[in-house]
């Protein structure tokens, strides 16, 4: 079952850049500039919140990764570990 949602996870990530929504996820890739910077595999270049990059330095290449829009005009998304359930704010660059 778990393979199964992930497959379905896959294909919705790979069909919208950048994923996502409140059933889509994506992967984390790489980590650049002290984890400032998070690219998935979908493509996309996340800039992380200063304030809030301690945070990520702990997520790992494959960590699942929920995007989800916060409302704000600085950081209107933020980025969501599944597998932590850390939460940090982000722009899109």
């Amino acid at each position: 079952m778990r393979i199964f949602i992930s497959i379905i996870s896959f294909l919705v990530c790979t069909a919208i850049t950048p994923c996502f929504g409140e059933y889509s996820s994506c992967y984390l890739k790489a980590q650049y500039d002290r984890a400032k910077l998070l690219s998935l595999d979908d493509g996309s270049l996340w800039k992380i919140e200063n304030c809030e990059s301690h945070k990520t330095q702990d997520w790992i290449s494959g960590d699942e990764i929920r995007i989800e829009k916060t409302g704000s005009p600085l950081f209107p998304f933020a980025l969501v570990n599944v597998e932590s359930n850390s939460r940090v704010y982000a722009t899109l660059k």
